[in-house]
């Protein structure tokens, strides 16, 4: 299951209510990020278009591979973050991750021409504007062309969705609502989120499930209450 097919996918008009609602926050984010990086160009000055076309790609990136924010903001282009082909895979040491299981994941397919023009057109310019060059081999860059620290990246991914969707969505947000829309689209296989979020047991995914589960029925009953109180 590839949460970058159906994060991106704009959803079958035939989903229920619960099944929308749970993929939305990730859905409504990845056209965020592809809208920030197609209008990246509209700005006035080299390093807004920078900044906007940065951001845009890492919500796009976290909206279908929800990394820790630490992994995000430690992305190193030829050892973290490696071409193979005519694509692009995140391959984290074991050592580096939280839950000590080493992550390796494909970059999303929709995502990598917006990788590519990253990289030739905008990080590589930021740095030789702030003099760094070659300096710094961090995927994410800052406005002086330094490495993004945890609180930079966080920072920012939360005003631009709080610009952007009128809520703001942190990093962490967004792996609780690829569980939870797991939980949703596909109860009888929830255990493969642990895979792909990295977690350390299947109890952390399964609360979600159980979450899921109990807000569902919550509706059920409350739905199925009124109808019985209109019918009277």
């Amino acid at each position: 299951m590839d949460l970058s097919l159906c994060i991106f996918n704009a959803g079958s008009a035939q989903a229920g209510p619960a099944k929308a609602a749970s993929s939305r926050p990730n859905r409504k984010a990845a056209k965020l990020g592809l809208d920030l990086m197609e209008n990246a160009n509209d700005e006035t000055t080299q390093l807004r278009r920078f900044k906007t076309y940065r951001d845009g790609l890492m919500i796009g990136l976290l909206a279908s591979r929800q990394l820790r924010l630490r992994n995000l903001a430690g992305l190193t282009l030829d050892r973290t973050l490696v071409q193979r082909g005519d694509g692009w895979w995140i391959q984290i040491l074991a050592a580096e991750t939280k839950t000590k299981n080493a992550i390796e994941l494909p970059w999303p397919d929709i995502l990598v021409p917006h990788l590519d023009t990253y990289l030739a057109d905008h990080r590589s310019v930021i740095a030789e504007l702030c003099g760094t060059g070659t300096a710094s081999d961090a995927l994410w860059l800052s406005m002086y062309g330094s490495p993004m620290t945890d609180n930079g990246i966080y920072d920012r991914i939360v005003a631009r969705t709080r610009k952007g969707l009128g809520q703001a969505i942190n990093p962490h947000l967004f792996r609780d609502c690829a569980a939870t829309s797991i939980a949703i689209d596909d109860p009888m296989h929830v255990g493969i989120a642990s895979q792909l979020l990295g977690h350390r047991t299947r109890s952390t995914t399964e609360r979600y499930y159980n979450q899921t589960r109990s807000v569902e029925r919550a509706t059920f009953c409350r739905t199925t209450l009124w109808r019985s109180v209109a019918i009277v």
